[in-house]
């Protein structure tokens, strides 16, 4: 899939029904001068029940060049990410072999990173396939759950009119 992804062009592409890829650290700014800046990739910790290439993928990692394009934007209203920069509330990453959370604890922290030099209002993640939303200072991080469930997307959208 990442080989796949990776050759597409720059920009927003159609990469299946109803299904739009963003590049890493590519940003997209709507008709009404809303920033939104996306950073994909994640950890899996889970990689010992997967297989390389199917379910896994060595390029599935934030880098520090994926860090770099998205710092280049200054600025992002919506910052869009795979995983969260910190682990969701009421979660933990306890019997995860050492090196996957080490490494997923250095994906957080780029994410971290993007958000400090982007300063978003709004952070939408998913990876955890769980429901919440926390608020620090201006900041809104919400984590996304499965399809067919409304989640605080929407809410958000609408609470601003």
């Amino acid at each position: 899939v990442h080989p796949l992804l990776h050759a597409l062009p720059a920009g927003a592409q159609n990469a299946g029904p109803n299904l739009t890829y963003q590049h890493r650290g590519s940003l997209h700014v709507d008709a009404d001068g809303t920033r939104f800046v996306f950073l994909g990739g994640a950890v899996s910790i889970d990689k010992a029940q997967r297989t390389v290439g199917q379910s896994w993928w060595p390029e599935e990692a934030i880098t520090p060049d994926d860090v770099q394009a998205a710092k280049r934007h200054g600025h992002a209203h919506v910052l869009v990410t795979h995983d969260a920069a910190a682990l969701p509330p009421n979660t933990n990453d306890v019997g995860v072999a050492i090196s996957h959370r080490l490494a997923a604890a250095t994906n957080r922290a780029y994410i971290a990173e993007v958000i400090a030099t982007l300063r978003p209002q709004l952070h939408v993640h998913g990876h955890w396939h769980r429901t919440y939303s926390t608020c620090a200072g201006r900041l809104m991080t919400v984590g996304l759950d499965r399809d067919d469930h409304p989640g605080l997307w929407y809410h958000w959208q609408h609470e601003e009119s």
